[in-house]
């Protein structure tokens, strides 16, 4: 006789007799023995065989294992399942562990890629070895006009992840912060997934300079250069069109000349309203005047140019007419040439 888990029953000494046998799960009886001919019970034996059992290893990195992580002992040919309830897991806000599958021995499956093995018997010493990966967090933002073309997500531990920043129109590319790699005035930033890692793009409106040029400076904005932000309103002017010197002589302004987005020219010493979108020269334009003082003495009379501001560089003629019974002596003070003219 033979048990159902494949153990050999003893055999009775006496070839005439009959066994009868009952199975009661984990134990089998021999109720008795009855010889030819006779309804006496020669013997009674009874034998409990209990069921052989089987070792199945759980392996995992991380908890949620079913069975959980350790060495389980099961009945031969039990049907088992092996399954892991908690992927992904977060730890934190930043890593998280993905099941990928399990390799395994024995009755379990050589290998599969979901987080269900089963269900498989166990009809011997077996092994299941939950696989894990690990994920970091990449998040990144923007700081002022501009974008990046890598969002938020999940990346796997030792990748690199490449995020460019773009941007806007008559804006720039002022670097990165955060948790950075290398250089970070590129407008990109590789990084290694080593860890969880935040990255910000920041951006700045573009400037522009306006240089303003003048011999003098009642003006606005002032001599020099002057820097604003792009597409900024401006108006240039002079706050004193005409400066004296001394007496005698005048510096008046006679307008501007303009490169960029200044106006070309005109005649006034306002230029009105402008946008800076690019840079730009203003130069304020002066002509200088030299007072002329004319008089006479008593007998004559003078005619032509009188007193008054004459440009710097012109010609001035005064006529002197002596009276009657008069003549013209001569010219005195800042002449030139000859003074009996």
């Amino acid at each position: 006789l033979a048990s159902p888990y494949g153990e050999s029953m003893p055999g009775a000494g006496d070839t005439n007799g009959t066994w009868i046998m009952a199975a009661n799960q984990s134990r089998a009886y021999i109720s008795s023995f009855m010889a030819h001919g006779s309804s006496q019970v020669d013997d009674l034996l009874c034998i409990t065989s209990r069921p052989p059992t089987r070792a199945l290893t759980v392996i995992s990195a991380h908890d949620g294992a079913v069975p959980p992580v350790g060495i389980h002992t099961n009945t031969y040919n039990a049907l088992l399942t092996a399954y892991i309830t908690n992927s992904p897991l977060l730890d934190g806000s930043t890593t998280q562990y993905i099941c990928t599958g399990w390799s395994g021995s024995g009755s379990v499956p050589v290998s599969g890629s979901t987080t269900n093995a089963g269900p498989f018997n166990l009809t011997n010493d077996s092994t299941i070895t939950w696989t894990w990966t690990t994920n970091y967090w990449l998040a990144t933002a923007t700081n002022g006009p501009g974008g990046v073309d890598v969002t938020n997500q999940w990346v796997s531990l030792g990748s690199n992840v490449t995020v460019v920043a773009t941007p806007v129109a008559h804006h720039h590319f002022v670097g990165w912060s955060g948790d950075t790699q290398g250089e970070v005035t590129n407008l990109s930033m590789t990084v290694t997934m080593n860890r969880a890692r935040s990255l910000v793009a920041q951006f700045a409106i573009d400037r522009h300079d306006l240089v303003v040029t003048s011999p003098f400076d009642p003006c606005t904005p002032p001599v020099g250069t002057n820097t604003y932000d792009w597409n900024t309103v401006l108006a240039a002017a002079v706050t004193n069109e005409s400066i004296i010197s001394g007496g005698t002589t005048q510096y008046v302004c006679t307008g501007w000349t303009g490169l960029g987005s200044v106006p070309v020219t005109g005649a006034t010493t306002n230029t009105g309203n402008f946008n800076l979108t690019n840079d730009s020269t203003i130069a304020w334009n002066w002509n200088t005047f030299y007072w002329l003082a004319v008089s006479n003495t008593a007998g004559g009379t003078l005619s032509g140019a009188g007193s008054g501001w004459y440009i710097a560089g012109s010609s001035a003629t005064v006529t002197a007419t002596p009276s009657a019974n008069y003549h013209f002596v001569d010219w005195t003070g800042d002449v030139q040439g000859d003074v009996t003219n």
